[in-house]
């Protein structure tokens, strides 16, 4: 059975606005902010799971508050981190979403299957190979539309280096980092990137072997 998010998944529960705990007025407790980052839950734990139960790794998947988390914070073995205010400036559907999310599994899946030492240093070579790994995964285990392919070629796309550069809508939890981490830690023009998801949706959605990786996946 494929795996989906509903559309309106993004808009109504990945809100994460910082809450306020009201404080008790007899302790003189100083009221507490949640934190700026929190465990998923609902659809996207079941994407995680799944992503884990394809790739053979162990990751936890962290969505995050955009305004405390700035773009490109982190990345490290084990840990992915979703910022849902990303995936709205960009404009991204449910697939734009697992896309994101699946590219970011691509680094655990070199770390911990390939055992890429640096496999969370930026260089075009492993950021090609993650969209590939993540093109793989939506092929073979989100529920197919006629569209998909188009819709996921042009998720990767949106976020080439090139078109980030040049989209001067860009706003919000980007901030100013964008020419900075795109000029800096090159992932791959919007072409480019959006060839390598397409290489790996065709190898997924046929269940054949992943070309861009030596590694396998668990299908069943």
């Amino acid at each position: 059975m494929g795996w989906t998010i509903p559309a309106r998944t993004l808009v109504v529960t990945l809100m994460l606005a910082p809450v306020i705990v009201g404080p008790d007025p007899t302790a003189g407790q100083v009221p507490a902010q949640q934190p700026p980052c929190v465990s998923a839950t609902g659809n996207l734990q079941s994407l995680a799971a799944s992503l884990d139960r394809v790739w053979g790794t162990r990751t936890t998947l962290l969505v995050c508050d955009g305004t405390r988390v700035p773009f490109g914070s982190q990345a490290k073995p084990g840990v992915v981190y979703f910022v849902p205010d990303q995936a709205r400036a960009l404009g991204f559907d449910s697939l734009g979403v697992a896309y994101i999310i699946a590219h970011e599994w691509g680094h655990q899946v070199q770390f911990q299957r390939q055992k890429i030492a640096n496999a969370f240093s930026f260089t075009q070579q492993r950021e090609l190979n993650a969209d590939c790994l993540a093109g793989y995964f939506i092929g073979a285990k989100v529920s197919p539309s006629p569209n998909t392919e188009r819709r996921l070629m042009a998720a990767a796309a949106a976020i080439g280096d090139d078109r980030l550069l040049h989209d001067v809508r860009l706003s919000g939890p980007f901030g100013n980092l964008v020419d900075q981490l795109a000029t800096k830690n090159p992932h791959g023009n919007a072409q480019g990137r959006a060839y390598f998801a397409q290489v790996g949706f065709r190898d997924g959605s046929k269940h054949d072997i992943v070309s861009c990786a030596v590694v396998t996946p668990n299908l069943r």
